[in-house]
């Protein structure tokens, strides 16, 4: 996608996303267990305020870093300040525990946001989860994870547990 933003500020933001989803194998129940790749780039053509720019961790993102805890710093107290390029690639292996309410998830997420195009600093990290489905909410799964870095940089904002009560985006 691409998009162009006029006014105050004038930039372009480019970005591409990819996710795919295999199922490995079916047991006996015929429950799916099922591998899924994603993968984000992006990058940012002029001047985009703070607001507008790149930032990484979290659900959705590299889980074990705090929401927006992946990203260049900058002022007085070496705020998260955004960046203009974003890179991301994850894995996600989810099998059944309980019917079809319960599921697991074990996953790898990797990802970077910089200042301009290029890598510097690239973070890993590993983790386990569980996805649940209460059929009196319809099908919407809440989500609890347990996110482990296995690389970071010394300013990143880590965080060991995320929750989620639907679907991301």
């Amino acid at each position: 996608t691409y998009e162009q933003v006029t006014g105050d500020f004038n930039f372009g933001i480019a970005t591409a996303d990819y996710q795919v989803y295999y199922t490995v194998w079916m047991d006996a129940l015929d429950r799916k267990h099922i591998v899924s790749l994603r993968g984000s780039i992006g990058n940012i053509f002029g001047d985009a305020p703070v607001f507008e720019r790149f930032y990484g961790g979290g659900i959705g993102s590299v889980r074990g870093f705090q929401y927006r805890g992946i990203s260049p710093r900058g002022g007085i107290k070496e705020d998260p300040i955004g960046g203009d390029f974003l890179l991301f690639a994850g894995v996600e292996y989810t099998f059944p525990l309980v019917a079809d309410v319960l599921r697991g998830v074990v996953f790898l997420d990797s990802g970077t946001v910089e200042r301009n195009f290029g890598i510097n600093d690239y973070r890993v990290s590993a983790g386990f989860g569980l996805r649940w489905v209460i059929p009196f909410f319809g099908p919407i799964p809440m989500s609890l994870d347990f996110g482990f870095p296995l690389s970071r940089t010394g300013q990143d904002d880590r965080q060991l547990v995320s929750f989620s009560l639907g679907w991301t985006f």
